[in-house]
């Protein structure tokens, strides 16, 4: 199972820290010692922030139903946002102590240095082994602890300090180191607090993985444009709703299969990304590179009545200026198939849609199943095709049945 690996990390490292605790408070009274004291306090609240991670991977391991058709994956959040409160108080309780108790002399110096020397190298141990699953799962609250443990090691540092100098006589050091503590710990508690209840409002906390969804889209061959991307995170995993634009012309079929297409291409992108909520919407694609059948070079020829059996075709592109450019047939002397080599052709040409009098089955087809518009024309001048297409009056070339 994929949170296996991080229950184990979190019951070990909460075993760990509620034998740490249980030491660091019984020495810190029988010494004296405000700072180790307090330290075990807020070790006992680090053994209560393992068993929360714990129980938060586990609900996260029950799968989506009914009622939570997004599966459990948000309560490792309000975990680490229970977490983060459990902190505050307990920074409140450091400050109020440090502040507000008498400096006595320090008793058992030896033990207190020990504990204080063995708790660093302990939450150190916890912190690297969190971290590294941490980073396997991408798990907030296994990070929050994570990096609650770093901070371990930095408070348990002062609380040697603060120990080493109440030996030789400087106990107010002991309880400035406690408030120390207290500072980090509220500090460090907002932010937590802060990160979590973002996530639990569902803010985007990633931005940039909107214009990298919309450009994933872009490269699609058959889809016009990605629209309304909205991206929540809910634990470790992101959801992404994303609407696609597709020509009008593309049936439900192939609009699905465009959809899972674009779904499995996000995934491969984004890691953390757990499921695509895909909304397929019609739209008109803007015209770039038009391929017309005519009967001549310029532009008062006349537009040829076979597509295939035209002995020119007009390229007309669009831009800043209207550009035309015109390529012979390269089907002129085959006898069959004209249809599906010219229209192979055009597409290398790089064209996104056709203007037509008649096509034949064969070649309408290579088109639509490759994204080439083919628009019906009645007209008679290649300049009256062109002029259609700037207004978009054109409509959709419909095979007789």
């Amino acid at each position: 199972m994929r949170f296996e690996e991080g229950r184990r990390v979190a019951k070990k490292s909460a075993f760990l820290l509620a034998l740490l605790a249980t030491v660091k408070v019984l020495v810190g009274y029988i010494s004296g010692s405000l700072a180790l004291l307090t330290d075990g306090l807020h070790s006992y609240l680090d053994v209560l922030g393992s068993v929360a991670v714990f129980i938060g991977l586990k609900l996260m391991e029950k799968k989506p139903n009914e009622r939570f058709p997004y599966g459990y994956y948000k309560a490792e959040n309000f975990i680490a946002f229970l977490i983060s409160v459990l902190l505050f108080a307990t920074s409140l309780s450091v400050m109020a102590e440090s502040l507000f108790s008498t400096s006595s002399e320090l008793k058992f110096f030896g033990i207190a240095l020990v504990v204080a020397a063995a708790s660093m190298i302990v939450s150190y141990y916890n912190h690297l082994s969190l971290r590294k699953v941490a980073k396997k799962l991408k798990s907030q609250s296994m990070e929050v602890e994570s990096k609650h443990q770093l901070f371990d090691v930095i408070s348990t540092g002062l609380v040697f300090f603060a120990v080493v100098t109440s030996y030789f006589g400087f106990y107010l050091v002991d309880r400035l180191v406690g408030l120390a503590l207290g500072v980090l710990i509220l500090w460090t508690s907002l932010n937590m607090a802060k990160q979590s209840v973002l996530v639990l409002l569902d803010v985007c906390m990633n931005p940039e993985y909107v214009t990298k969804i919309k450009l994933i889209g872009k490269k699609m061959k058959g889809v016009l444009g990605v629209d309304e991307v909205r991206i929540r995170r809910s634990g470790p995993y992101l959801f992404v709703e994303a609407t696609l634009k597709v020509p009008e012309a593309v049936n439900v079929e192939k609009a699905h299969r465009l959809a899972h297409e674009f779904e499995r291409l996000v995934k491969e992108e984004l890691k953390e990304v757990e499921r695509v909520f895909v909304h397929v919407e019609p739209g008109r694609k803007k015209v770039k590179k038009v391929a017309i059948p005519v009967k001549g070079k310029s532009m008062d020829t006349e537009v040829n009545d076979r597509f295939a059996a035209s002995p020119y075709f007009a390229l007309v592109k669009f831009g800043a200026r209207t550009s035309v450019s015109f390529i012979k047939n390269p089907a002129a002397k085959v006898k069959t198939g004209k249809g599906v080599i010219v229209a192979r052709t055009l597409i290398k040409e790089g064209v996104d849609a056709v203007v037509v009098k008649r096509i034949g089955d064969a070649a309408y087809h290579f088109f639509k199943d490759n994204m080439v518009d083919v628009y019906k024309f009645e007209g008679k001048k290649l300049r009256d095709a062109i002029d259609l297409l700037k207004t978009g009056t054109l409509k959709e070339y419909v095979l007789r049945e």
